[in-house]
């Protein structure tokens, strides 16, 4: 969870840092004790708000703040949202802190997760393929790009005659670096 309601110590009694109150477990609000289950009720908001159909937020006080908390509220999936998914969110924000599941009971009992190891998803494969592959093709243009510049700050001057260390001449090639203005060089009186 990237967004806690509240971060301190479990079953501790002092303040904690308060987060954003959109994922708060009520509890928090009337109890000093942190319990582990207040991140479960959390974890229950933010799938929550992954699987809700269109634009609506959770809210972050008021009445419907209230109503999430309290068990009265039905969830608003998408149609395509397994009926196993929307009862573990119904666990998961349940009023009753007892009732919610904790993390090993959600890893032992959901069939998906349990195959999620053996499972290998067409989509999700090409679509990591397909960044990589983006990501390559970006390194690539860069790293063209910074070569070509390179070599447009440089003048070939063509061969020219030089002594070597025993007096003779002979022909070398040389480059010149043509100098890049930096942005404090005025151009033009400007």
């Amino acid at each position: 969870i990237g967004d806690f309601g509240l971060a301190g110590d479990a079953g501790v009694v002092e303040d904690g840092q308060e987060g954003d109150t959109k994922y708060m477990a009520q509890e928090l609000l009337s109890s000093s004790v942190k319990h582990p289950s207040a991140d479960m009720f959390s974890l229950g908001l933010t799938l929550y708000e992954i699987a809700l159909t269109g634009t609506w937020e959770l809210p972050t006080e008021g009445p419907r703040w209230h109503e999430l908390r309290s068990g009265s509220h039905t969830l608003r999936l998408a149609p395509t949202r397994s009926q196993d998914l929307s009862n573990l969110i119904q666990r998961l924000i349940s009023p009753e802190r007892e009732k919610r599941p904790s993390a090993d009971d959600i890893l032992d009992n959901i069939r998906q997760v349990r195959q999620a190891g053996t499972m290998n998803d067409k989509f999700l494969t090409d679509y990591v393929r397909d960044v990589e592959e983006f990501d390559l093709r970006q390194e690539r243009r860069l790293v063209s790009n910074q070569r070509d510049g390179y070599q447009r700050r440089s003048t070939p001057t063509g061969p020219l005659l030089s002594r070597n260390s025993r007096g003779l001449e002979s022909e070398a090639l040389y480059d010149v670096r043509t100098p890049t203005p930096d942005s404090s060089t005025k151009f033009f009186g400007v």
